[in-house]
């Protein structure tokens, strides 16, 4: 259960309603897939309408990192994927897993994410991803080695990238985490009780 109440459309100002329409007037999908049956957002959306401004730039990162970026479907799913499994953020890992499958993700590759298992990966430059964002979530921090390998494949650019995208994700399942934001009606938990 939220421990933030949700938010109606109804119930905003015009600052939320700026920011209201900021997040389901985008690239996210239909506003009925994010509507919740009382009427609030999903997921992390809900906590961003408690802070306008702040949610509305949150947004726009997330969206900006997600639909416009230059990393590939599949890396960038696979990062969001391990940072919510590092921070067992459930609702994270559920709606990115339904992405992961639409972009190309095997059921197996996502469980090995899951349980921090060696995801078997005939990309090099996935695999180096992998290995990028599982080191600096555990450690903080990159080896040589790692940092080396993935700039190889990947190229600097992309690590930028790959960098402030795992971050995001940080900040996203430790909101979902902080606030208690589970997942849907009937859905198990993902990361147990």
């Amino acid at each position: 259960m939220s421990r933030l109440p949700f938010i109606r459309e109804n119930d905003l100002d015009a600052k939320g309603r700026e920011t209201w329409d900021q997040i389901t007037g985008g690239d996210r999908g239909t506003l009925e897939r994010m509507l919740t049956p009382e009427g609030g957002l999903y997921g992390p959306f809900n906590a961003m309408l408690y802070n306008p401004r702040l949610g509305r730039d949150v947004a726009r990162l997330g969206g900006s990192l997600r639909f416009r970026g230059q990393l590939s479907d599949r890396i960038r799913e696979l990062a969001i994927l391990i940072a919510g499994a590092h921070w067992k953020a459930d609702f994270e890992f559920w709606a990115h897993r339904n992405i992961g499958l639409t972009v190309g993700l095997s059921e197996d590759e996502i469980e090995a994410i899951r349980t921090g298992s060696e995801v078997s990966l005939a990309d090099a430059g996935e695999a180096a991803a992998v290995t990028f964002a599982r080191e600096l979530l555990a450690t903080g921090k990159l080896s040589d080695s790692v940092y080396a390998e993935a700039a190889k494949q990947l190229g600097e650019a992309a690590l930028v990238e790959l960098v402030y995208l795992v971050g995001y994700y940080c900040l996203i399942s430790l909101s979902l985490n902080a606030f208690g934001i589970g997942l849907p009606e009937g859905e198990d938990p993902i990361f147990g009780a």
